[in-house]
């Protein structure tokens, strides 16, 4: 009975080390120290992991659970987080050109009508080619201008814009596109809260350090946060605008009505001128030729005279060889 009851109380006493080793063992687990930004990822704390996804794990794959959620909406709209779907984000833009009999005025109320409805003018460029006005006789007709400009009209009045087009001039050629940017931006914005949630247990954890290693490490997280805060605000503002203004390329281009009588006095004009041209053209012949003659005096008067004194100075050595032949001897007799 008494080895039975020893037998007993040493198992019972060797459970209760074995218990009290690993209750220790786990204890001294769970209450490890860990510092800085690695304590913040290791106490789960997060709101976001509350939520069933942390915020750096959103950071990295560039999605959160609202995302996935999102992503399953083949239309492509924006899902809101009680299911709903909200309105499509639809960009607009078109391009267009158009010739006008009257550009200055054609400019002038296309710029009054983009600002009667609420739209400005993003850019503006004008050309002129045009390289005979220095001419005397340049052609007061000749139409060389056109303009190019980048609109930008609210969305309500795109279409009701690109039908007023034709008022101002006729439509050469126009093309009007759509983009939906709803799952784009709903995803921007996702991936903006999630950031915040993690820039705002930064700031907490900023105001809890307690050395400066943990102050360093949380402060260089959440410069990179913000720093992605700010790209991401600056792209929604971007597609804010996009979407609340629509864009429109418009080219404009000067030009001037023709008649079969205009025509022909064209043609007689062109014949005209022809005898012009042509009388001018000899006469400036004779211009030229008379100051190349003048360029040409000291050249012209240098050879001359090495001519002459070549000239003389042959006749001299001619005269010479002939003289000794006509002269005959004369025979002379004693008396």
């Amino acid at each position: 009975m008494t080895k039975k009851f020893s037998v007993s109380v040493l198992l019972v006493c060797s459970v209760i080390a074995l218990s009290c080793i690993s209750g220790c063992g786990s204890s001294s687990k769970s209450t490890s120290p860990a510092s800085g930004y690695d304590a913040f990822r290791a106490s789960g704390t997060m709101e976001a992991d509350a939520a069933g996804d942390t915020a750096e794990d959103g950071i990295a794959s560039g999605e959160t659970a609202a995302d996935s959620s999102a992503s399953g909406d083949q239309s492509g709209s924006a899902v809101s987080e009680n299911g709903s779907v909200s309105s499509d984000k639809l960009i607009y833009s078109a391009e267009a050109s158009l010739q006008t009999l009257e550009y200055d005025d054609t400019l002038k109320k296309i710029h009054q009508d983009t600002a009667s409805r609420g739209g400005f003018v993003e850019s503006e460029s004008e050309s002129d080619y045009d390289y005979s006005w220095y001419q005397e006789d340049a052609s007061s007709d000749s139409s060389t201008r056109s303009a190019y400009l980048t609109l930008r009209i609210p969305s309500a009045e795109f279409q009701d814009f690109l039908d007023s087009l034709s008022d101002y001039g006729k439509i050469m050629n126009k093309a009007v596109s759509t983009e939906n940017i709803s799952k784009k931006y709903s995803d921007t914005q996702k991936r903006k809260e999630a950031l915040q949630i993690e820039a705002d247990r930064l700031t907490e954890m900023m105001e809890k350090a307690e050395t400066i290693e943990d102050m360093i490490s949380v402060e260089s997280r959440l410069t990179e946060v913000e720093t992605q805060l700010n790209q991401i605000n600056t792209d929604i503002s971007d597609m804010d605008t996009d979407i609340a203004y629509s864009t429109v390329n418009l080219s404009i281009e000067e030009v001037k009505k023709y008649s079969t009588s205009v025509t022909e006095q064209k043609y007689i004009e062109r014949i005209s001128d022809a005898f012009q041209n042509s009388w001018k053209g000899f006469a400036n012949f004779f211009k030229n030729l008379l100051i190349v003659l003048i360029y040409l005096i000291p050249l012209l008067v240098t050879a001359g005279a090495a001519a002459i004194v070549v000239l003389v100075i042959r006749r001299k050595k001619k005269g010479k060889k002939e003289e000794p032949k006509n002269a005959q001897p004369e025979n002379r007799k004693d008396p």
